[in-house]
């Protein structure tokens, strides 16, 4: 049977922002530090250019990874990386598609983002059981509601635009989704038929943990709990949600923050198949 292992969303911001004292040479070291901190079976990044994705590869040498440029599906623009635990996974098939009406043209986009947005994926295998799972990393467009409504109905079915992947089985969607916890077209994803769970729920129920104005993932470097819960680790299938934890903490080496988001995490546990 397996054991238990974590899932890790982290939106690092990207190096380009013009951050100053918070730009991304101030705090690569502390992303380092949080993720081993964490420890992660798997990891997924956001806005990370693919400079930033090579120091991670250079600090996490156990992981393996998965890419993707979101300007031209190969080394330019920011990518939705998927780092995985060589000890833990074998690598099965993996790939990126678009949010839009061309989901395998390289670089296309649509329905009035302003910027390229991306999933990328990978299918996993677990060592120890040979049970697969595939997961998904993402950043949903952060101005559009149209954009972000097309999406939502993309990852209502990822598979179709996922060649290689298992149709409908075990799956976990991770990243920023731009989205609060009562937005619509999130509840849409969420909604009974469609078998997808937000692991913060499904931790909380139950337990003196609840959802509230002060679980925010977003804090713009302040480390405010309440600017908004827009990061998220869904499951769907043979997946059990026994806890989750947003990692809120400033780095103990600097006493700043990692990123302006908050990176999350929920204890997963593979299940057999119906």
């Amino acid at each position: 049977m397996p054991t238990p292992f974590t899932a890790m969303s982290f939106n690092l911001r990207n190096m380009r922002a013009g951050d100053g004292d918070d730009g991304w040479e101030h705090r690569v070291e502390a992303v380092g530090r949080a993720i081993h901190l964490a420890t992660p079976d798997i990891l997924g990044t956001q806005e990370g250019y693919m400079p930033q994705i090579e120091s991670l590869k250079s600090m996490l040498p156990e992981y393996g990874c998965v890419a993707t440029g979101r300007d031209n599906g190969a080394d330019e623009g920011e990518t939705c990386a998927l780092f995985y635990l060589h000890s833990r996974w074998k690598l099965l098939s993996s790939g990126t598609f678009w949010f839009s009406e061309t989901p395998h043209v390289a670089g296309s986009h649509h329905w009035t983002h302003h910027l390229r947005r991306i999933c990328t994926w990978a299918t996993l295998e677990d060592n120890a059981s040979g049970w697969p799972v595939t997961v998904c990393c993402v950043h949903l467009d952060h101005e559009s509601v149209s954009a972000r409504a097309n999406s939502i109905d993309m990852l209502m079915e990822p598979w179709q635009f996922m060649p290689g992947a298992p149709a409908t089985g075990t799956s976990i969607v991770m990243g920023d989704f731009n989205m609060t916890p009562d937005d619509t077209d999130l509840n849409r994803l969420l909604a009974p038929k469609t078998g997808w769970n937000d692991s913060w729920i499904k931790a909380c129920s139950g337990t003196t943990l609840s959802s509230s104005a002060h679980d925010g993932t977003f804090h713009d470097f302040t480390g405010r709990t309440d600017m908004g819960r827009i990061d998220y680790i869904l499951t769907r299938g043979g997946i059990k949600t026994r806890t989750a934890r947003i990692w809120n903490q400033r780095d103990s080496a600097t006493g700043r923050f990692a990123s302006d988001h908050f990176p999350i995490s929920a204890e997963l546990e593979l299940l057999p198949e119906a």
